[in-house]
């Protein structure tokens, strides 16, 4: 099995893109054909939000190298990678303090 062209980050974000962009366009046509009638206001809004995604992605692209995107890909997945293990923790510790103060009032008089 050959890898796609482009390097390790290209990849992810152009798979990413293309994953939403495929189930977007099956989601938008279901609600279509359910909802013949609905307003497109939000369509279009939400379009314009992804628009100006898109074009930041393609400045980036232009003004950094490769290897500084990646090295910016390596930053962002390892900050949300520790982000999403502190908050694990702060959810653990939260509810063993709330479970120990539902055990104290249960024992009071």
């Amino acid at each position: 099995m050959s890898r796609p062209a482009g390097t390790r980050s290209q990849r992810a974000l152009v798979g990413a893109e293309g994953a939403r962009g495929k189930r977007g366009a099956r989601d938008q046509q279901r609600h279509q054909q359910s909802h013949p009638g609905a307003d497109q206001a939000p369509v279009r809004v939400a379009a314009g939000f992804y628009t100006e995604h898109a074009k930041l992605g393609e400045r980036l692209y232009r003004r950094y190298s490769e290897q500084q995107l990646e090295l910016l890909l390596d930053f962002v997945r390892a900050g949300r990678e520790l982000n999403e293990r502190e908050a694990t923790l702060l959810e653990a510790n939260n509810r063993a303090r709330e479970a120990s103060r539902r055990r104290d009032r249960a024992q009071r008089p």
